[in-house]
């Protein structure tokens, strides 16, 4: 079987609320995501030989022994440094089976595509070029958009642009049209 698959008995303090699970059996296939050996485990506690096992696990898997309902999710165990896909059942009040499958691989691989996908959508948002040829008025300066509509210049590239544009004077029409206010005599 390719799936990891381990009976297990759910632990309750007075109060019948879930503290721990002892392990009774275990497939190969669970031995091999790990590391933990049925011969070894057999009888022993997963607070013992995993001390640091999330209370989440202990949980969710005591309400499965408990209330007899199966149950299906995806988490990451910190002590085995893994993600896994379980699905547990219940097979008799007290005792539950979790069937699951290391997925830590494809997390990792979700990960860097999220990662990717957030780079790539920053990137695009970033990006707004001027491309290919654009029809300007040879007289007016005016640019013929797609629609085939004619807008002034500088409203064309804002548009169409991440650009700012400010207005200014270059030397030869500060000359031509302002002679008397000498804007580029030193």
């Amino acid at each position: 079987m390719i799936s990891g698959v381990a009976l297990h008995e759910i632990i309750c303090d007075e109060a019948g609320k879930p503290m721990d699970y002892r392990f009774l059996n275990m497939n190969a296939a669970f031995e091999n995501m790990t590391g933990l050996k049925d011969k070894d485990m057999k009888g022993k506690n997963v607070t013992e030989v995993l001390p640091d096992t999330e209370a989440y696990w202990i949980e969710t898997y005591g309400q499965v022994a408990l209330t007899g309902k199966p149950i299906q999710f995806e988490n990451y165990s910190k002590e085995l440094d893994k993600h896994f896909e379980v699905k547990a059942y219940c097979p008799k009040i007290g005792q539950f089976v979790a069937v699951f499958n290391d997925i830590t691989d494809k997390k990792a691989a979700e990960q860097k595509q999220n990662k990717l996908i957030v780079e790539l959508q920053k990137a695009a948002n970033e990006i707004k070029t001027l491309k290919g040829i654009i029809p300007i008025c040879s007289h007016c300066k005016k640019i013929r958009d797609d629609s085939g509509y004619w807008n002034i210049l500088e409203a064309y590239i804002q548009e169409h642009s991440e650009a700012a544009l400010s207005h200014s004077i270059c030397p030869e029409c500060a000359e031509r049209y302002y002679p008397d206010m000498n804007l580029y005599d030193n």
